[in-house]
């Protein structure tokens, strides 16, 4: 606010917002948890100048304009025609391991948001049936439903890139998110993107601002491709680690998610730990699985082909995880692509910290609700209330469940949940706290559970939940959920904090 006068006259106010340069995140910033401490802040630097031009055709038309950074161990380059991605990942100058057959391969964020396919449903657009009745459904919003992509669509149309910079070390875009199964229909989100090198591996920050206002619906979650790890035929193996602690690999090609003990996994040539690839590593990825593309043609198959990016033969690998997309939220993500042996991901991966990897959290607005999700409820959505989440039931006399983000956590390191709660005088008092180990599933994991009695009278409190005493507490555990059943409509769950002490994790 500033404040003038004049002799002779009263003075004046008026409040004015002004833009300062030169200083970092100046206000509040929502869901972006305490752990995250990247600055998220675009590079001006080149703004807009792309340095180099590839003429390879692709499609019928040239790859265009890209930006490369390249060190001793890694090479990557970020295309402006495929929405600014990563869309090269090799050792020095050696050929792509990454397919680029179409607009919906690449390493990539893809995202599903539930709700109608089309952006603006009156706009009538073209929208490619083999996707919209995909899973059994063509009713409006069907199949993949309305699926910002980072790349393109399925119509070949390139997700258009509004900004670039770079530096010596870092490549910044800043992108419009396609809606995949419909003709060129730019979505509402923003992704801006930050690169850069260190060793043999390329990190990527991504930032996600949604802007639905034609459709404010609150979804459930989905599984998304967190992001989408789409390689050449030749990387035909998804090294990963399974049940059992040591590195499986997946063979099938159904994209059926599997567990994964550890948050990375590897595309290599052949079913061992010194096979060479690409890796994928991203806090919190505890779920995999892989697809083929024209597994009977046998184009591409080459390691060593410069121009294997192309073909259609391709090995489709997700890091999937489940997330509530508001309408109105900003999302933040982080994750490494790297180079080299299934075995030497595998300790680059172990290397870094993984914050997610954890049953306690704090709801409030800055960390939002993280990737906690809800079966048959929802919550007061973005920005998350800095008293906590509040879940309702969609409907009236139903379950409800509350799903923590997949983990691998040493069941003999916690003893104890404690929940931070208040609940409605019409929430059921008794809840159950179900947990299952890496390789069950929800089925297997049924019964594992413990009595959660709640005092329901608005008041806030403290239950303490001894899940060592859960049968099948054991070896690491990777799904946890809070389990209530026939909830009536308009009861009310608000939670402030879980932990596996009795303390607030952020006071």
């Amino acid at each position: 606010m500033v404040s003038v006068s004049k002799s002779g006259c009263a003075t004046q106010s008026a409040t004015k917002l002004v833009s300062v340069t030169g200083c970092s995140s100046q206000l509040a910033v929502t869901n972006k948890p305490s752990f995250d401490t990247f600055d998220y802040q675009p590079i001006t630097s080149n703004l807009n100048a792309w340095p180099e031009y590839d003429n390879t055709v692709h499609r019928g038309v040239a790859i265009g304009e890209k930006v490369t950074l390249r060190n001793s161990q890694i090479e990557i380059q970020v295309w402006k025609n495929f929405g600014g991605a990563v869309a090269h990942v090799s050792v020095p100058y050696g050929p792509n391991k990454i397919n680029q057959n179409d607009w919906g391969r690449g390493l990539a964020t893809t995202i599903y948001r539930g709700g109608r396919t089309r952006q603006i449903e009156s706009q009538n657009k073209d929208i490619q049936t083999a996707w919209a009745q995909a899973w059994g459904t063509t009713a409006s919003g069907g199949g993949v439903g309305n699926n910002p992509i980072q790349i393109g669509d399925t119509y070949d149309n390139p997700a258009v890139v509004v900004q670039m910079g770079y530096t010596a070390n870092m490549i910044y875009t800043k992108s419009v998110m396609m809606n995949w199964a419909v003709r060129n229909d730019p979505t509402d989100v923003i992704l801006e993107q930050w690169v850069w090198l260190d060793g043999p591996a390329a990190r990527v920050k991504v930032k996600m601002t949604h802007n639905r206002v034609m459709d404010q619906t609150a979804y459930e979650a989905r599984s998304n491709e967190y992001p989408n790890f789409i390689v050449n035929a030749a990387y035909k193996y998804n090294a990963h680690v399974g049940p059992s602690g040591n590195i499986e690999y997946l063979t099938g090609w159904n994209q059926t998610p599997v567990p994964n003990g550890e948050n990375w996994c590897a595309m290599v040539t052949d079913a061992s730990p010194a096979a060479q690839g690409v890796g994928l590593w991203r806090p919190g990825f505890y779920s995999t699985s892989q697809f083929r593309y024209a597994p009977s043609d046998h184009d591409g198959e080459d390691p060593n082909s410069p121009y294997a990016f192309l073909a259609n033969p391709a090995v489709y690998s997700v890091a999937n995880q489940s997330i509530i997309w508001d309408w109105n939220g900003t999302y933040y993500n982080e994750y490494a692509v790297l180079v080299g042996s299934a075995q030497t991901i595998r300790s680059w991966a172990n290397a870094q910290a993984d914050p997610r990897n954890t049953l306690a959290w704090k709801f409030n607005s800055k960390n939002g609700r993280g990737w906690f999700h809800y079966g048959k409820a929802v919550d007061t959505g973005y920005p998350t209330p800095d008293t906590g989440i509040e879940v309702t039931p969609i409907s009236g006399g139903t379950f409800v469940d509350i799903h923590w983000p997949r983990v691998a956590i040493a069941a003999s390191s916690v003893s104890s949940l404690y929940i931070r709660y208040k609940a409605s005088s019409t929430w059921p008092t008794s809840n159950v706290l179900k947990a299952g180990r890496i390789g069950q599933a929800a089925n297997e994991y049924d019964g594992q559970q413990a009595a959660v009695n709640l005092v329901c009278d608005n008041t806030w409190r403290t239950v303490q939940i001894p899940v060592s005493s859960i049968s099948g507490w054991s070896g690491k555990i990777q799904n946890v959920q809070l389990t209530t059943l026939s909830v009536p409509a308009g009861a009310k769950l608000a939670i402030q904090w879980i932990n596996t002490v009795n303390a607030d994790p952020e006071p």
